[in-house]
């Protein structure tokens, strides 16, 4: 392995490192309100002329996929998590697991895997998108009020989640 290579392991494990501790400290220090503030401040800076833009900055270039029209809207299937990176980090805290448990109680929420879903979901009820389910690994949790709501039942959000990170709808 080259010096180069070592480096940029190095630098990936301390990007890591960095962001699970800005959620740690996050999920310590602030009350949910603090946290959507964050969000909300991060939303309002993001770039992009339109929706689809400001998704591609969240989600990751040709990450997203519209797979079903339904009269609430436009159901999107997410093929790799943007966060799926941070996992050479340390186990996250009881208050950060809690903070999850919470959150995933409120309707913006589309069933939280990780504090990372908090983040992710936060940042995409906040213009306006309806998060339905999450998939990592073998878990998946899905909010079956969202699907529901838009047009999909718990099996269909379950089956197109199958191969997936993320289940959401954009409505029209």
């Amino acid at each position: 392995m080259s010096v180069d290579q070592e480096v940029s392991i190095g630098c990936d494990h301390f990007h890591q490192l960095l962001i699970w501790s800005l959620f740690e400290g996050c999920f310590k220090s602030s009350r949910l309100l603090g946290i959507e503030d964050s969000v909300k401040f991060f939303c309002q800076g993001l770039p992009g002329e339109n929706l689809k833009e400001k998704l591609e900055i969240i989600e990751g270039k040709d990450n997203a996929e519209a797979v079903k029209s339904t009269g609430f809207g436009d159901i999107v299937i997410l093929k790799k998590c943007p966060f799926r990176y941070i996992k050479d980090t340390p186990e996250w805290s009881e208050n950060a697991m809690k903070f999850s448990e919470k959150f995933e109680q409120r309707s913006s929420s589309g069933g939280v895997l990780s504090p990372k879903c908090v983040l992710h979901q936060m940042m995409r009820s906040m213009i306006g998108i309806v998060n339905i389910g999450c998939r990592g690994g073998n878990k998946l949790k899905v909010k079956e009020e969202n699907a529901d709501q838009c047009g999909l039942s718990r099996k269909g959000a379950e089956i197109l989640l199958k191969d997936s990170a993320c289940l959401y709808c954009i409505p029209k």
